[in-house]
């Protein structure tokens, strides 16, 4: 029979967690633990650690999960600056050769002294299958989180704010990263930081990724928006079966949304607004060296594909909408597809981001529409767990791609 107990040391959870059975709960008392480490953990089904009073009121000074399987952790703060003489590659939380793991109400903070530049790396995913990453928060990092050579990732439902990276992404074969809202994300110059809120790479390897979907996301940030490329694309390895659809950016860097190396993507329902900053430039869709893109319902102020990389087999829609901007000046005028002031910071209503249209211009279907549990999904951890765990079950971009 399932059974619940209750621990209150990092000892205790390590020793439950060795003896427990699926279905066991184990409960967290308030307090900090230090550091948690569970590794060879292995039970034939979910055993849930949890905070005993759901209020986030326990403290990991770090988490490692390795070569462990089926644990769901809730609920608990992730408090990692970084130590005396360790880099900035130094992780919060780690998951590492483990399958079936899911990460819920995790509160995951740096050093949080208003630096950013002196903070190590939030959570890191490698050679993993079937992770989420539901309704947490990210603050203070150098990158967020970073997740590679892995498949079936799902992060979903969360924030992150004053990061140097949002989502530094390699080598995955099925993730879904939807309904997250980031901000703040600003670089470092003196170490030469191209800053992307999400970016999807090669890893540095002839390697791919394979069906990723980018939905439903709302960035405003002066920092590169969704940048996906292949640095091995010469060596015949290409992104395949890219879904970017209904995200919102707001900022000032040319890069809203890149699609580079690229064999099958679609890129529908987007909005690239441009913001208010001094200097930068006006967001773009860029295109180069894909083939079978589909680009349909955006609103931005440019597209720009680029001629020394060539795209092939290129759909661009008629209902692309291009709204005036300060680098070109050409387009719509902005009032006829905005209604509301750029939001910047703070509070926001994320339905005001949707575009209004007028008798000249007609938005309808096109363009970023808000839904519900951007940033933070309602409901258990539980239910939302069971909620998206079925997705891992068939590709994400079935949708776009047969």
């Amino acid at each position: 029979m399932p059974k619940t107990v209750t621990v209150s040391t990092a000892k205790q959870l390590v020793a439950a967690a060795k003896k427990a059975v699926s279905g066991d709960i184990i409960l967290l008392a308030a307090g900090n633990y230090a550091d948690v480490t569970l590794h060879a953990i292995k039970p034939t089904g979910t055993v849930t650690i949890k905070s005993a009073s759901g209020l986030n009121d326990v403290v990991f000074g770090s988490l490692s999960i390795n070569s462990s399987s089926n644990l769901s952790i809730q609920n608990v703060d992730v408090v990692r600056p970084l130590r005396p003489g360790e880099t900035e590659w130094t992780r919060a939380a780690t998951v590492g050769g483990s399958n079936n793991i899911n990460l819920v109400g995790i509160h995951f903070m740096g050093s949080m002294n208003g630096n950013r530049n002196d903070d190590g790396n939030g959570l890191v995913i490698t050679d993993s299958n079937r992770v989420t990453v539901l309704n947490s928060s990210f603050e203070q990092f150098n990158n967020a989180s970073v997740i590679g050579r892995s498949s079936d990732i799902i992060f979903a439902g969360n924030t992150i704010s004053e990061v140097r990276e949002g989502v530094n992404i390699s080598q995955v074969n099925g993730a879904l990263f939807e309904r997250n809202f980031i901000t703040k994300v600003i670089p470092d110059v003196t170490k030469g930081d191209h800053s992307d809120a999400f970016q999807l790479h090669s890893g540095g390897a002839a390697q791919n990724s394979n069906d990723v979907v980018f939905r439903s996301n709302v960035i405003i940030s002066d920092a590169q928006g969704i940048f996906i490329s292949n640095g091995k694309a010469a060596q015949g390895s290409f992104q395949q079966n890219i879904v970017v659809e209904n995200n919102y950016y707001e900022g000032r860097s040319a890069t809203g949304i890149a699609i580079y190396g690229v064999r099958n993507a679609v890129v529908t329902g987007n909005t690239l607004r441009e913001g208010d900053s001094v200097g930068g430039w006006s967001p773009a869709i860029m295109l180069g060296g894909s083939s079978g893109v589909s680009i349909a319902s955006n609103i931005y102020s440019r597209f720009l594909s680029r001629g020394d990389s060539p795209s092939a087999n290129v759909a661009f829609g008629t209902d692309n909408i291009d709204v005036s901007d300060r680098t070109t000046g050409r387009g719509v005028a902005v009032a006829s597809v905005f209604s509301t002031p750029l939001t910047n910071t703070g509070n926001i209503n994320f339905n005001s981001l949707n575009p209004a249209g007028s008798q000249a211009v007609n938005t309808a279907g096109i363009g970023f529409r808000a839904v519900a549990g951007i940033g933070g999904q309602a409901g258990s951890a539980d239910a939302l767990v069971a909620s998206y765990v079925p997705q891992f079950d068939i590709n994400f971009s079935a949708h776009c791609f047969a």
